[in-house]
Formats: structure tokens, C-alpha cells, sequence
């Protein structure tokens, strides 16, 4: 139970921390620019079929599903 909440606790502060930091700047951009940024970031980040994404499965959204599962 302790992984699980330490995970959520971290994916928590992660997206907090992309709405504090990220979001106020894209909210300037017009719609075009919000648009070309996104697709930016989504060009940058490691493809789905990466290590990376693995590594995400296995620590955050793995537990997070069992504990919600199997409570």
C-alpha cells in the first residue's frame, strides 16, 4: 500500500508541477501556437513503445490499478 501511495504521490506533484509551470505559458498563445506547441512536446517525448512508457506502467499506473482492483 505504501508503493501505491508514494506512486500516486509522485504522478500527483508531476502533473501539478505541469500545471503550474507550463500551462500559464501555453495560455498565452493563441490557438495555432497552443496547437504547434503541443504537437512540439509530443515530438520530443519518448514513443509509446519506449522504455520509458514501460517504465511508467510498471510504477504508477500498474499499482494504482491493483489498489483500486483489489483495495
Amino acid at each position: 500500500m505504501t508503493l501505491v501511495v508514494i506512486t500516486t504521490g509522485l504522478y500527483a506533484g508531476f502533473l501539478l508541477t505541469f500545471l503550474i509551470a507550463v500551462m500559464p505559458g501555453l495560455t498565452v498563445l493563441p490557438d495555432d501556437g497552443f496547437t504547434a506547441a503541443m504537437r512540439r512536446f509530443n515530438e520530443k517525448a519518448p514513443a509509446r513503445s519506449s522504455c520509458a512508457f514501460q517504465k511508467i506502467w510498471e510504477l504508477i499506473i500498474n499499482p494504482s490499478a491493483l489498489a483500486v482492483l483489489f483495495g
